[in-house]
């Protein structure tokens, strides 16, 4: 079974999102249950696999799905059928890869305009320094960009 936990998630829905998403796990012979916390609405949804937990954010005129906690890949199909789950997870992941590049790229660039003043001052061991973390650099990137 795969698990599936995301804790950085904002998905909005509203009653009728939420309506439909009841119904259909319902309608599957799903049982459910809600619950609170701290503030937070969480509906476990009971399969005969596992609970999963999906938490959400009460606002004004709508929810917020906030987290995610679901046990089995064929659960989260279900629940894409109502809420596009796995779509916001992908569109997060990317901009967390996207940001982690250009983390790197920048870094790189400052450790380049380091490396040219210390050449320029004749400071060969920090030059070596500079070189093996520019390779450490590059290898971060190349595992960031095998892993798309």
């Amino acid at each position: 079974m795969k698990r599936i936990q995301y804790s950085d998630l904002s998905i909005k829905l509203d009653k009728q999102q939420l309506d439909r998403l009841i119904k259909g796990v319902l309608s599957m012979n799903y049982s459910i249950f809600w619950g609170f916390d701290r503030g937070k609405m969480i509906l476990n949804i009971y399969s005969a696999e596992a609970n999963h937990k999906l938490t959400m954010v009460k606002h004004k005129h709508f929810l917020e799905l906030v987290e995610v906690d679901i046990k089995s890949e064929k659960m989260l199909q279900n629940l894409d059928q109502w809420v596009f789950i796995s779509q916001e997870i992908k569109r997060k992941e990317q901009g967390d890869r996207m940001r982690k590049e250009q983390d790197i790229y920048n870094r790189i660039d400052q450790y380049l305009m380091d490396m040219s003043d210390y050449m320029k001052n004749g400071d060969e061991k920090t030059v070596e320094h500079i070189k093996a973390k520019l390779v450490e650099l590059n290898q971060e990137l190349l595992k960031l960009k095998q892993g798309r």
